[in-house]
C-alpha cells in the first residue's frame, strides 16, 4: 500500500497545530472536529490532525483505493464517494452507460455497446450517507472507543493479511504507515472522526474540512469538494 504522494496537502501546518484550542468543541470547522477527536479520544491534538489528513489522503488515492468497475470508494457506517461525469444535454440523449477513467479524463459506452469520448470533460463528485447510519443518534456515548474489543485487532496486526481488513482497518494501516502514529490511536481516532463529523452534520447542518471540502445536510447529505481537491483526485 503506497503511503506517499508529493501533491498532498495537509489540513494545517505545524504552527497552527499547536494554536488549536483544544476547548473550541462543538463547531463545524476542521479545528474544532480535531479539538473534538482529541478530547473524546484522549490522545493529542497532534495525532488527531495526522488523522484527519491521512483520512482525506487516502481517499485521494483513487488509483489505489477507489473500485474501478463503479468509481465509488464505500466507507462502511458512513457513507460512499461517487466520481460521475457532470452530465450535459448530449450524454443523457445517448444514454450514457459504463464509464472508464482514464487519468482525469473519461469514455462511456453508449446504448449500442460503443465507446465514446465526450468533447467536454467534466467530472464531479457525489457522496451517499450509509443506509445504516442515524443522523438522529445520540453520539455523545463515545466511552467504548478505547474498549479492548474495539481496538483488540491493532496488537494482533503484524503488516501481512491487508487484502482481508475492512475499509475502516485499512484506512487505520494506511495513516499508521504514513505518519507512524500508532496503530492503537488511529484505530480510535478514526471512529472519533466518523462520529464527531456525523454529529456536526446533525446538529450543525454541515461539517467543514480544509482544502477538503464541505458536507451538508438539507433533506439529505451531499459533499461539495473544493476545486484543488477534486482536481488532485481526478489526476490519481
Amino acid at each position: 500500500m503506497s503511503s506517499t504522494g508529493s501533491n498532498k496537502e495537509s489540513t494545517f501546518n505545524s504552527a497552527a497545530v499547536n494554536n488549536i484550542n483544544p476547548d473550541n468543541i462543538g463547531q463545524p470547522t476542521s479545528a474544532s472536529i480535531i479539538a473534538s477527536m482529541s478530547k473524546i479520544s484522549g490522545c493529542d491534538i497532534k495525532s488527531a490532525s495526522l488523522v484527519v489528513d491521512g483520512f482525506w489522503d487516502y481517499i485521494e488515492n483513487r488509483n489505489e483505493h477507489w473500485r474501478k468497475d463503479t468509481n465509488t470508494l464505500t466507507i462502511p457506517n458512513f457513507g460512499t464517494f461517487t466520481i460521475k461525469p457532470f452530465y450535459n444535454g448530449k450524454i443523457k440523449k445517448k444514454k450514457i452507460g459504463i464509464i472508464k477513467f482514464i487519468g482525469s479524463e473519461f469514455i462511456y459506452r453508449n446504448k449500442k455497446g460503443q465507446w465514446n469520448k465526450p468533447q467536454i470533460q467534466k467530472l464531479q463528485i457525489s457522496f451517499s450517507l450509509s443506509p445504516k447510519v442515524d443522523l438522529n443518534k445520540d453520539r455523545k456515548g463515545f466511552g467504548a472507543m478505547r474498549s479492548e474489543s474495539h481496538s483488540k485487532w491493532t496488537a494482533h496486526w503484524k503488516g501481512k493479511g491487508l487484502t482481508h481488513l475492512s475499509v475502516k482497518r485499512k484506512i487505520c494501516v494506511y495513516i499508521h504507515e504514513k505518519f507512524n502514529v500508532p496503530l492503537i490511536d488511529v484505530n480510535t481516532l478514526l471512529t472519533c472522526l466518523f462520529e464527531v463529523t456525523l454529529s456536526s452534520i446533525s446538529s450543525q447542518k454541515r461539517a467543514i474540512f480544509v482544502r477538503r471540502g464541505t458536507f451538508t445536510f438539507n433533506k439529505k447529505v451531499s459533499f461539495r469538494p473544493y476545486k484543488q481537491f477534486t482536481k488532485r483526485l481526478f489526476n490519481n
